[in-house]
């Protein structure tokens, strides 16, 4: 059919003004934090490219096993950080005008190392805050980083002799042993009667589980059966398996390192266990469950879940994917507890620096951390968080349950209202304080 003149430069001007709306959505990142579940849709930059940061560099130090027994629980840790600053500097204009650098040390998990470590945070000045993603890492730095008035921003939040009780640690996930006391919570809404552990040797942390479990079982109506220490370096995990078989148990509770768990759920499954396995904290890894055909599990997250659908999280994962090495994105470093409570502690850091003066200090940022007030970072965050000058970080009593099954994770609801105010696959649990 021929077309008129007339009909021709309508269709003509309506190409140009198509093309125009397609090059606007590119320029600004796509359509927005859409909510289309745990693989971000957009084909652009988070972010249009912001002002170059032109002020002095804010460092912040994260302390984290790369390598030793339980690197395999903190891979993301350093790939989540050195992605939100590339996104923070590119896109944001650094933090009021400071480009942000990440320095890294590797506890290499041993006491050690990890001092030498922190003392080489201390001594530079530039360094204003501090992550310390490392159980073993937590009581070994507290001293040192406390009389030099260092920071700790965010990490691990197992250590009861440090959360909760050093003034300069700001912890932004759920502390021990509340996230433990979850695990029995997660147990019972999945059916368990039985409930069962095996603990990490390595750690005297570890140790300390089984009391916990022991605890709280009966307050919600599970049998706990006892605990085994199970080693690292151990050849198989045959002999305790058999053990927790012929008991009956129907939930073991796995405290271990993510490259352990693999093996002890092969050689469980291999004689024959067929109920679900708990897992907590750092050792909730995407690429590891997806390996374990069959897994059933449940437990609690420190840190959001990655799964979630709402925007904050989508965001999330669109910068992961978009300043992340290909190799890190494609392991899927960003999908465990360690890296989302990396993200959440480094965006609070963000917002309680916002107004940072031309030189940032250590006693800025603690000062300023001091003025947080009621914050959750939109559900990132396990509770509301105020933190006040003078007295530790308030008990984070709050996680995230969650259940796996057939290759794919869950949230499982509160009982009752959020912790954090959010709604969905977002909302998280607490235990109650009383």
């Amino acid at each position: 059919m021929r077309l008129s003149r007339a009909g021709s430069s309508s269709r003509w001007k309506l190409a140009i003004g198509f093309v125009a709306l397609l090059t606007l959505l590119a320029a600004c990142g796509g359509s927005g934090d859409g909510a289309g579940g745990s693989s971000p849709t957009s084909s652009g930059t988070e972010g249009a490219l912001g002002p170059a940061p032109s002020k002095s560099e804010i460092k912040i130090g994260v302390v984290t096993s790369v390598t030793g027994s339980t690197a395999s629980s903190y891979a993301g840790v350093i790939p989540t950080a050195t992605a939100w600053a590339k996104w923070v500097n590119k896109t944001q204009g650094g933090i009021n005008g400071h480009p942000v650098s990440i320095v890294t040390s590797d506890t290499k998990g041993d006491a050690a190392a990890t001092l030498s470590g922190g003392q080489k945070f201390i001594r530079d000045n530039g360094v204003v805050a501090t992550i310390v993603a490392d159980s073993q890492a937590e009581s070994v730095l507290a001293g040192p980083f406390e009389t030099a008035g260092l920071p700790v921003i965010g990490g691990s939040s197992v250590d009861t002799r440090v959360q909760g009780v050093s003034p300069i640690v700001f912890t932004t996930g759920s502390m021990n042993p509340y996230y433990e006391q979850g695990e029995v919570q997660a147990a019972k809404a999945k059916g368990a009667t039985k409930l069962a552990s095996l603990v990490c040797a390595e750690s005297p942390v570890c140790a300390q589980i089984n009391k916990v479990f022991d605890a709280s079982a009966s307050k919600v109506g599970l049998d706990f059966i006892g605990g085994v220490a199970v080693a690292a370096s151990a050849p198989n995990y045959t002999a305790p398996c058999l053990s927790l078989i012929d008991k009956g148990t129907d939930f073991v509770a796995a405290v271990v390192a993510g490259a352990v768990l693999s093996r002890i759920v092969k050689d469980c499954n291999a004689q024959g266990y067929k109920g679900m396995y708990g897992v907590f904290g750092q050792s909730v890894l995407q690429p590891v469950f997806e390996n374990l055909h069959g897994l059933s599990a449940a437990g609690t997250l420190t840190g959001f879940p990655w799964w979630s659908t709402a925007a904050p999280v989508q965001k999330y994962l669109k910068v992961a994917e978009q300043y992340m090495s290909k190799d890190e994105w494609s392991k899927k470093v960003w999908a465990n507890p360690s890296a989302t409570n990396v993200w959440a502690s480094l965006e609070l850091f963000r917002k309680a620096m916002s107004g940072a003066s031309d030189s940032p200090t250590r006693t800025e940022v603690v000062d300023n951390y001091h003025k947080v007030s009621n914050e959750t970072l939109g559900g990132l965050l396990p509770k509301a968080m105020t933190f006040t000058a003078g007295q530790p970080a308030p008990k984070v009593n709050c996680f995230w349950n969650y259940a796996y099954k057939d290759g794919r994770f869950s949230t499982i609801p509160p009982d009752g209202s959020a912790g954090n105010g959010a709604s969905g696959d977002l909302a998280s649990t607490c235990y109650s304080l009383d």
